[in-house]
């Protein structure tokens, strides 16, 4: 082990300790995804480099603790508490723009951060991605170096080369090896990956589990210890997701209770002709929650992208829900999200989203 990964080591173990001693609550994160900080990339990914400097003032601002991302799942995982109002910052795909201003803004403040690779594209584009040479740099100053994948594929939608198995065992054997060249080049091996586009499926969640890896998507909601740990959720931050009013209000958002989710597939094909092979469209999706001592479960509210309705929910029991939308989910990604204020924490809202893929006309046999 060398002398920088001990370093880390020791730190994280400290700031796990730590957190015992917090005031808190129970353990809640919020996790914010950016791609580029530019002026000129593509909009959809992006956010100027003006915006994410407002982005981290509001935190300051505010007193957010921005954390390390491996220190506060470690935490969450042993049952400890979290500082109140706690953040970790992410970026997928490192772009090479962000050593103009994001690094720079992030190191001025002592923040950690997380960056999700893709080692197959470092050096096919050196002009549009970070080195590994940045990267160790980037290590050697707080960052955390994370798996993308090694290209970034759409995990769920073979190549038209591919049957779905022979793709699976490529993407399984890409992740594998893009998790060999991190622990390579950064010396580092947290068996973190981020979901390229957030999108999995049941199959890749549990090969996933079982190769150790915890698992990062695209679908907002905040971070608590019923979280599945191979769909950890993430606030997106750039794009249309950058304005500061609507970010805030999700930067105080609490994790949901949640302790059974129905069905865990998120593939859903309405032409499907193989009863429970894949789930109806429009889904239906069965909540289950630990508790409502801090909610009324009557004022839970569940919005569906793409549609201006709100989703139909029945209350099941009292501490179960039944959530479907009024309309057939378009083709590809769409969501689920659901918010119910705090009683505790007045202006706070539980948040959970559910992701969902229509995989009508999209995948093969």
């Amino acid at each position: 082990m060398n002398l920088k990964l001990i370093i880390k080591t020791v730190t994280r173990i400290f700031l796990c300790y730590l957190f015992i001693s917090t005031s808190g609550v129970q353990a809640n994160l919020v996790i914010l995804q950016y791609h580029h900080v530019a002026e000129n990339t593509p909009a959809v990914t992006s956010i100027k480099p003006n915006q994410f400097v407002a982005h981290l003032n509001f935190l300051a601002a505010n007193n957010f603790n921005v954390i390390d991302l491996p220190s506060a799942m470690q935490a969450i995982n042993k049952g400890l508490q979290l500082p109140n109002n706690s953040v970790a910052i992410t970026f997928d795909d490192g772009y090479a723009n962000l050593l103009n201003t994001a690094l720079p803004e992030l190191y001025k403040r002592k923040w950690p951060f997380t960056i999700f690779v893709n080692p197959g594209l470092i050096n096919y584009n050196t002009h549009l991605y970070l080195s590994w040479d940045d990267l160790n740099k980037i290590a050697d100053n707080g960052g955390t170096i994370a798996n993308h994948g090694w290209l970034h594929d759409y995990w769920i939608r073979p190549s038209s080369e591919h049957t779905k198995t022979s793709w699976r065992e490529q993407v399984q054997q890409q992740i594998l090896d893009a998790e060999q060249a991190i622990k390579k080049h950064i010396g580092h091996d947290f068996k973190y990956v981020a979901y390229p586009y957030g999108e999995y499926d049941l199959a890749l969640v549990s090969w996933l589990k079982k190769q150790g890896f915890t698992a990062f998507g695209q679908h907002s909601g905040a971070v608590g210890p019923e979280t599945h740990q191979q769909i950890i959720p993430r606030f997106p931050a750039n794009g249309i997701y950058a304005d500061l009013t609507t970010l805030s209000a999700k930067l105080y958002s609490l994790a949901m209770p949640v302790k059974q989710v129905i069905p865990t597939d998120p593939q859903v094909d309405s032409s499907s002709t193989i009863l429970g092979a894949l789930n109806e469209n429009p889904p239906k999706l069965q909540l289950e929650f630990v508790s409502t001592s801090d909610f009324k479960l009557s004022q839970l509210a569940c919005y569906v992208s793409g549609q201006t309705e709100q989703a139909n929910i029945t209350h099941v029991s009292e501490s179960i829900v039944e959530v479907v939308a009024k309309q057939s989910l378009g083709k590809g990604r769409s969501r689920y999200n659901c918010t119910v204020p705090s009683r505790s924490k007045p202006g706070q809202h539980y948040w959970y989203s559910q992701y969902w893929f229509n995989v009508q006309g999209l995948i093969g046999d």
